[in-house]
């Protein structure tokens, strides 16, 4: 797929770190699942974590909105529990959107939530190829750093 490796990273470093820190604290678990599909790539994200009524979901999308009786469950050291600033969900929408791509999440009705990006596996259009000096496209010709095909990606959490 092509993409900003760097936005990518951090779709997917506020997605797990959502998911660790609104997980239940006693018997939690968290599923992270790859696939491609129909020219899309796909990750998901499930966590168990306190019920979230169904017509919060979309709102926890939106720039500084949390579920509003929902503390975080866990807290990585040495940072104190609380709530984040609310942006987390916003930035991975916002990343998944500037590659053509969505981010969904639904309730999970024990409690939780399960969030899919789904992003295409190419470009919805190919741009022509120019010739010119700058062309992303040619490494070594003023290429934009980190952009170009993700072959890998390392995500560290610090828990």
């Amino acid at each position: 797929m092509t993409g900003d490796v760097v936005l990518l990273e951090r779709l997917t470093h506020n997605l797990l770190d959502n998911a660790i820190r609104y997980n239940a604290t006693d018997g939690g678990w968290i599923a992270v699942t790859t696939a491609t599909a129909d020219g899309h790539a796909c990750l998901t994200v499930e966590n168990t974590g306190p019920v979230v009524p169904a017509d919060e979901v979309d709102a926890l999308f939106e720039p500084f909105r949390r579920l509003t009786a929902t503390d975080r469950l866990t807290a990585p050291d040495p940072a104190p529990p609380g709530r984040g600033a609310g942006l987390g969900l916003s930035i991975v929408r916002a990343v998944a959107h500037a590659h053509q791509g969505q981010a969904h999440a639904h309730p999970r009705p024990s409690g939780g939530l399960t969030i899919q990006v789904r992003i295409p596996t190419e470009p919805a259009t190919r741009p022509r190829r120019t010739g010119r000096k700058n062309d992303p496209r040619r490494p070594g010709r003023g290429a934009k750093p980190n952009r170009g095909r993700v072959r890998r990606m390392d995500v560290r959490l610090t828990t």
